[in-house]
Order: C-alpha cells, then sequence, then structure tokens
C-alpha cells in the first residue's frame, strides 16, 4: 500500500520546479485540477501531489490536455516530475 500526500497547485509547481505557465495554461490547468485525487469522474484531468512528488493524470483527453501542458515546459523544469496516468478501474 502507498501513501500520497499534499496536493499542489500550479503556482506551487512553478516555484518548486523554477519555471513559469504561460497565463493561459496556468487558467486551463486550475480548471483542470482536480483537488482529491480520487478521479472517480473518470476523466478529470490532473492532480499533484506533494509527498511524494507525483503527477497523477487522467486517461483521457482531458487528462491528455493538462500532460501537453507540462511537457510543453519540459526543458525549463529544474528537477523531474514524475507522472503517470490514473483510471477508475487503476483505484
Amino acid at each position: 500500500m502507498s501513501i500520497y500526500l499534499g496536493c499542489l497547485s500550479p503556482e506551487q509547481i512553478e516555484r518548486r520546479y523554477g519555471f513559469s505557465f504561460t497565463d493561459d495554461e496556468r487558467k486551463r490547468l486550475r480548471e483542470l485540477w482536480h483537488h482529491n485525487a480520487d478521479f472517480d469522474d473518470g476523466d478529470t484531468g490532473w492532480h499533484m501531489f506533494d509527498m511524494p512528488e507525483f503527477l497523477f493524470i487522467s486517461d483521457g483527453p482531458l487528462g491528455h490536455e493538462a500532460l501537453a501542458i507540462f511537457q510543453a515546459h519540459s526543458d525549463e523544469i529544474h528537477g523531474l516530475i514524475r507522472a503517470g496516468y490514473i483510471c477508475k478501474e487503476d483505484k
């Protein structure tokens, strides 16, 4: 059994990894941000845990959109963001 704690906002991610989303990207990430990480609604977007640092992406168009925003900054991110897909069946 794994334990994950925390919920990082787009702004907290920017500060932690030393880069900036565009205003439009930040706004869209806030719309796709899944605050409680249960993903019971299926394709809901993304959630990033604080401990351990891990980005969960829902496996669908909304999750893929969020992942594309993160990937657009891969050359600017200082450090490693581990990421993986999650869907209702994975829980």
